[in-house]
């Protein structure tokens, strides 16, 4: 018998990193400068002359935000298998990658992202989101949020780049990796310059 219907937005459980489809989309790869986790917005840093990247972190807000942002750190399920934990949604959870490994970041295409699954502002319909960019660690570095905008010190928020949105909400699934650790992720569309 034919299939006679289908669901066009199946509820299926991602990883962190994840491409969402198979879409035209571009990574670019940098060096860790620290352990970088799956699915965070990353930002180019210099060390020693060299681009690397980690989580975003930049300490300024507002319209002073303008890291320089390497993309979406992308899953890597042989990397999940070494578990190196990393400073994500919840910290040392998930996989990453460690400091000095090739981290391939995505600049084009729908990816899923970590969301720190704050719920009191559901994930947007469409448009712009949050990024949570804690300038001391204390906090999420490069997950994505539906928190307002903060500026206090180690709990920085702020609206993410123009070339970066979240999808519908219908994307938003929770993802449970091989170590039981449970972490929230939600389609964003990227189109970095």
């Amino acid at each position: 018998m034919p299939q006679t219907n289908f669901n066009v937005y199946p509820s299926v459980a991602a990883s962190p990193g994840q491409w969402a489809d198979n879409g035209v989309h571009d990574t670019v790869s940098f060096p860790a400068l620290v352990a970088v986790p799956f699915g965070v917005l990353c930002e180019v840093v210099i060390s020693n002359a060299i681009e690397m990247c980690q989580p975003v972190q930049d300490a300024t807000t507002g319209g002073s935000f303008l890291p320089k942002l390497a993309g979406v750190s992308v899953y890597d399920p042989a990397r999940e298998q070494t578990y190196v934990g990393g400073s994500g949604a919840s910290p040392g959870t998930g996989g990453s990658y460690a400091a000095g490994e090739l981290v391939p970041c995505g600049r084009r295409g729908r990816i899923f992202a970590q969301w720190d699954g704050i719920t009191t502002n559901p994930w947007p319909t469409w448009g712009a989101i949050q990024v949570n960019h804690s300038s001391t660690g204390a906090h999420p570095q490069g997950v994505f949020s539906t928190q307002a905008v903060s500026a206090t010190v180690g709990f920085e928020i702020d609206i993410a780049p123009y070339c970066i949105g979240c999808e519908a909400a219908r994307s938003q699934s929770s993802y449970t990796d091989a170590f039981g650790n449970s972490i929230i992720v939600g389609i964003v569309s990227l189109n970095l310059p």
